[in-house]
């Protein structure tokens, strides 16, 4: 918990409350987001709110900042795009009036996450206004999939020194049999770090997608056909150009998503994360201020993340200079399982990727890459150093994957019921356990009394 100021408490419960005190919590985290100040602490209690929560926007005048969202897992706290929300399984259902002042603020701000976004947003009517979870308009190209003119984002980040932990957020699309092969109308995004949003942290939360069709399959690669998703311009997390010095900590990010991690940022750390089965990468570390030979963004810390089987590109694809990235697993990626881009335009990085965007003086030590289809480690950038010993860094903590092993990690519970189950599961082996254990020694005393 990073914040120190006044804490404002969120609660599921039968009645509306916007107090947000202890006693008489806030049912929804956007209430206590509204009338949070400088250094105020949010604490979430277990359930699952079906919100779409933003801090700020493009033309806020607010000074807020320092604000710490923290819940009670992300198994047990869950943030569900309300645009997911079934009228029999919503814990907060409420009438959408989100009582936020920053609602249809238009955006252009100029803000993009690497050609995905155009500054210039066309609704289907041809306007240019739209609400806080319109944000998006898709320029084209392979980058994006072109076409969309909204997102559904579950948090918008315009406040710095943004901190959230232990939060589950979770876009879950029904598709019907009719809709099973069109191109979804919005673009599914996690969290978006605005470029406003410097010194933004995410530490021990999970995103995950569903695309679920009406009988309960779920869309993946090999039965997703022509449904669009591998294109669909999704983002598990976008940090945007100007967003700096953040820190992406001990994260779970799987489901389908287009892309898990989408960054344009400089002097940012990135650990311990664990990015499963993108429907394109895994990791995309990139210049968005492309076409200039200034060669933006860079100097990031990659370190012990863990990208498996993206479906079908790289595993971690470096666009920027002078990044380090030390004892990262990449492991069945559908391409590299680890590229830096150079100056070939047509060297397969992803657009808008051009000359300028190379990947020069980084630093590759220690990294595992095994089983990629397109390269374990794949370098058309100049002076690069790469090497396979271990990384040994000091400030490393004891929960590394120096030996991590699909064997060694136990899949965590997909729901509170699992969770709660498996609680009761333990407790009932550690009361057989003792059990055991007292039944030994009073074995052990009558035989010692006999004898």
């Amino acid at each position: 918990m990073k914040a120190n100021g006044n804490v404002l408490y969120v609660t599921l419960n039968n009645e509306e409350s916007r107090v947000c005190t202890e006693t008489e919590p806030c049912w929804r985290i956007q209430d206590a987001i509204n009338i949070a100040v400088t250094g105020d602490i949010i604490e979430i209690s277990q359930g699952r709110y079906y919100e779409n929560i933003v801090f700020g926007s493009a033309s806020s005048s607010s000074s807020v900042t320092n604000l710490t969202l923290i819940g009670a897992g992300e198994l047990y706290t869950q943030i569900i795009s309300e645009n997911n929300s079934d009228d029999d399984d919503n814990d907060n259902d409420n009438d959408n009036d989100n009582d936020n002042d920053n609602d249809n603020d238009n955006d252009n701000d100029n803000d993009n996450d690497g050609g995905d976004e155009n500054t210039e947003i066309s609704s289907s009517s041809g306007t240019s206004s739209e609400s806080n979870n319109n944000i998006f308009a898709e320029g084209g190209g392979s980058s994006g999939g072109g076409g969309f003119t909204s997102a559904d984002t579950i948090a918008d980040v315009w406040y710095a020194n943004v901190h959230m932990e232990k939060i589950g957020f979770i876009h879950k699309e029904e598709i019907s049999a009719e809709a099973a092969f069109t191109k979804p109308t919005k673009r599914a995004i996690g969290i978006h770090v605005r470029r406003t949003a410097t010194h933004f942290s995410l530490f021990n939360c999970s995103i995950h997608r569903d695309i679920v069709y009406d009988s309960n399959q779920i869309v993946t690669s090999t039965n997703a056909g022509n449904d669009g998703s591998a294109d669909d311009g999704s983002r598990a997390l976008i940090v945007s150009d100007g967003a700096n010095n953040i820190h992406i900590n001990s994260n779970v990010f799987s489901g389908d998503y287009e892309d898990h991690i989408h960054a344009s940022t400089s002097n940012s750390i990135f650990e311990y994360n664990s990015m499963t089965r993108a429907r394109r990468i895994g990791m995309l570390i990139l210049n968005e201020n492309n076409n200039n030979n200034n060669n933006n963004g860079g100097n990031n810390t990659i370190k012990r993340n863990q990208v498996t089987d993206s479906v079908t590109n790289d595993g971690i694809q470096i666009q920027t200079s002078n990044n380090r990235l030390y004892n990262n697993f990449a492991l069945g990626n559908y391409g590299a399982g680890i590229k830096l881009c150079g100056m070939d335009v047509n060297n397969d990085c992803l657009s808008p990727y051009d000359q300028w965007s190379q990947s020069n003086n980084n630093t590759l030590v220690g990294n595992r890459v095994d089983n990629n289809n397109g390269g374990d480690v794949v370098n058309n950038g100049k002076y690069n150093e790469i090497s396979s010993i271990p990384f040994e860094d000091p400030e490393d903590i004891d929960n590394s994957f120096d030996d991590f092993d699909d064997d060694t990690v136990n899949p965590k519970p997909s729901t509170t019921n699992d969770l709660e189950s498996s609680a009761k599961t333990k407790a009932a082996i550690t009361t057989t356990t003792t059990g055991t254990a007292i039944f030994s020694m009073i074995t052990l005393m009558i035989t010692i009394l006999f004898y």
